[in-house]
Order: structure tokens, then sequence, then C-alpha cells
């Protein structure tokens, strides 16, 4: 007699109800009954004087008396079946709570997709829009070139200015008004004075280009117009003050020279005096025009630039707000992914529990592997007593060992189906 033999039922009711699960619903009468196995072990051992070829056809028997056992007891077969049927409705009703899960899921997905998709479409629009934009390119590649040879000029004219009015000492060779504002060797000169003299020079013309700044910056603000125009004077007004000083410093320098040289008496220099040198005039236009000038064409420069990159920023936020999309799409579709697989899970567990139910008789395998240990415990006892050595239990356990693997294959198979 085999082991897939020993599970075939004696009549058609029982054929194909067996499922591995641990549901104690044998009765009181199967409790003695497994109570007994050890004694029955110890029993069958003498009868079989322990042989390990008579173990496997004691072990079927022993299977087959707990089965006849759990199969009489009405009560706990119907006990087991209505715990299956609430089993089974509560996989159905998680069945369809993760249906309904899903579908929102899955309309919140589409939800974030058509999103994403009109992001990326507007992205598209704004960047194609941003590199057609041709006639601010050429203009703000034309004004960085006026700019930066404006703000050459401004650095030579300033530097050399700076040193005229404060360092040179102007003699009878160079009482030219031109030589004061563009002194060749003015930062030679200032470091052969010292480092002081030097960063002075230097950092003077940023100055003017700071204010220049700062106006174009008034323009951007969004204060009210009459604040902004109010702001930009001031500033406006400063420069040309400190230009007026630079000039009236260099022109009464060369008055000087001009001065002493002179054998008539002449008046001391004065602002009246200054309004009417053409030295004065000329330092203050050719330092203050210009200066006006290149912040106009900065300001120029910069409104290409912004038109250039007017879209940089949106673009920006978008990306940004297609990649938290992205990342919600992420982890819906994971959700999604979670709940079908407990849907098949559910669904799986519902097919065993309706095969199970098909005939209406279950068997506890818990009980009937309890039977079969506390009969294998007998049996070893026995050859224990008789004084067996290691190899023949050894024997014994492999034979024992075999037959529940035999059992457990049994039972994946029937779950499988």
């Amino acid at each position: 007699m085999s082991i897939s033999d020993l599970f075939k039922k004696k009549n058609e009711k029982e054929s194909s109800s067996e499922v591995s699960e641990n549901e104690n619903n044998a009765g009181q009468g199967n409790k003695d009954l497994v109570e007994n196995w050890e004694k029955d072990g110890v029993e069958s051992a003498g009868k079989m004087g322990g042989a390990p070829s008579a173990l496997e056809t004691s072990l079927q028997v022993v299977v087959e008396k707990v089965k006849k056992k759990q199969a009489g007891d009405e009560q706990a077969q119907a006990k087991w079946k209505q715990e299956k049927e609430e089993k089974r409705v509560e996989y159905e009703t998680k069945i369809k709570t993760n249906e309904n899960e899903l579908t929102l899921l899955e309309g919140r997905k589409n939800e974030y997709e058509q999103r994403k998709s009109a992001l990326n479409a507007k992205k598209r629009e704004l960047e194609t829009s941003q590199k057609t934009n041709k006639n601010a390119l050429v203009n703000f590649i034309f004004g960085l070139v006026i700019l930066a040879g404006i703000t050459i000029y401004l650095f030579i004219f300033y530097s050399s200015t700076a040193y005229s009015a404060f360092f040179k000492e102007f003699g009878a060779d160079n009482t030219v008004i031109t030589e004061a504002m563009f002194d060749a060797h003015a930062l030679a000169h200032a470091l052969v004075d010292g480092y002081v003299e030097l960063f002075f020079v230097i950092l003077i013309p940023m100055l003017f280009l700071g204010l220049g700044y700062v106006i174009h910056q008034f323009n951007s603000g969004t204060a009210s117009k009459r604040t902004i125009l109010l702001k930009i004077m001031a500033l406006y007004a400063l420069t040309f003050v400190f230009d007026c000083l630079l000039a009236y410093k260099i022109s009464s320098s060369i008055y000087e020279v001009l001065r002493e040289q002179s054998l008539e008496s002449m008046p001391s220099y004065s602002f009246s005096m200054a309004a009417g040198n053409v030295d004065f005039w000329t330092v203050i236009f050719c330092g203050f025009v210009a200066y006006v000038i290149w912040g106009l064409v900065f300001s120029f420069v910069m409104t290409n630039y912004e038109a250039l990159h007017k879209h940089t920023a949106e673009i920006t936020r978008i990306d940004q707000e297609i990649t938290d999309l992205s990342n919600k799409i992420s982890t819906v579709d994971k959700d999604i992914v979670k709940l079908k697989n407990d849907v098949e899970r559910f669904k799986g567990e519902i097919e065993k529990i309706s095969y199970s139910l098909k005939n209406g008789i279950v068997y506890d395998w818990t009980d009937i592997k309890n039977a079969l240990a506390l009969f294998l415990k007998g049996w070893l006892a026995f050859l224990s007593i008789q004084g067996k050595d290691a190899s023949a239990t050894n024997e014994v356990k492999n034979v024992y060992d075999k037959f529940i693997v035999g059992i457990d294959n049994m039972l994946t198979d029937k779950q499988s189906k």
C-alpha cells in the first residue's frame, strides 16, 4: 500500500477534501485517541520486532484511524465549514474593498498623467518661444559689446582722473586736460606711490559702475514711479556732484600751474571761474555723460537678457512640478501593484476554501502529524528498551521523515489544483 493510496477515501464523498490547515476541529474523542498513540507505538514495534520496514505500514494505519475519527465528528465538521464560510466572506469583502481602492488609484494616476502631459507640452512651448527670440539675442550681444567698451572707457577715465585729482603733481609739462583725464601711466604711478593709492585708483571706477547698477535695480523695483524717479534723480545728482569735484580739482590744479608761470597777476581759482572753464566741463561730460550712457546700455542689455530667459523661472517651476507628479505616479503604481497582488492572493485563498468545502469533509493534518510523532516516540522507546544501536534508530527516523515528506507533498499538490 503506497502513501498516495493511503489518502484515498473509502467512499466518493471523501475523495478530494483534505487540506493542510491547523483546524483543531476533531473533538475531544480525537484528542483522547492521539494521547494513546505513544503506547500503540510501543506495542506495534513489539509485534513487528522494531523492524524499519514495518514502520511505514504502521504509520499508514495510524493515519487511517485518525482520519476515520475526524470524518465521523459531525460537530467539528459543521464548525469548520462555518468558519470557512466566514473566512470566504471576509476575503470577498477584502477583494471588493481593494477593487474599489484600485479604481480610485487608477483614476488618480490618470489625473496625474494628464497633468504631467499638459506640463510637458507647456514646457516645450516655452522652450521653443525662448529659443526663437532672435531679436532679443541680437540686441543682447550687440549691447553687451557696447557695454564692454564703455566699461573699459569708464575704468580708464575714472582711474586716470582719480589719480590726477588726488595724487598727481602737475607741472609746466602737463597742463593739458586730456593728459589728466587719460593718463596712460596712472596705475603704474599709483603703484609707485603705494598700494593704498593703487587700490583707490582701481576701485574708484567700481563706485560709478555700482551706482549705475543700483539705478537699474531701482527701475526693476516694485515701488511707485514717483519713488523710483526720485531715487534715480538722487543717484544721478550724487554722481554729477562727484564728477564736479573731480573736474574742479583737476582744472584748479592746471590753473594754479598756469598761474605760477604767468607774468601777470591772476586771481585765485573759484567755482565761478570753473563754471566758465572749458577744462572743467570737459572732465564732467567725458565722465558723467559716459556714465549715463553706460547705465542706459546696461539696462538695455539686462532687459534683453531677461527677454532671452523670461521663461527660465517658469520652466524650472514646471520641471519641479513634473518631478513631483512623477514621484506621485510612482507611489500610486506601487500601491496599485500591492493591491492587485493582494486581490490575487485573496482569490487564491477563496479557491482553496471552495475546494476544501466542495465535498464537506476536512482532515486536521496537524492532529494527524501529532499522532504520528507520538507513535514514533513509542516505537523508538521500544528500540531503546531492546538496546538497539544508533544505526537502527536512525534508520527508523529516516523512514518516518520520508513518510512525513510524502504527506506534505500530497497536501501541496492538492492545494495547487
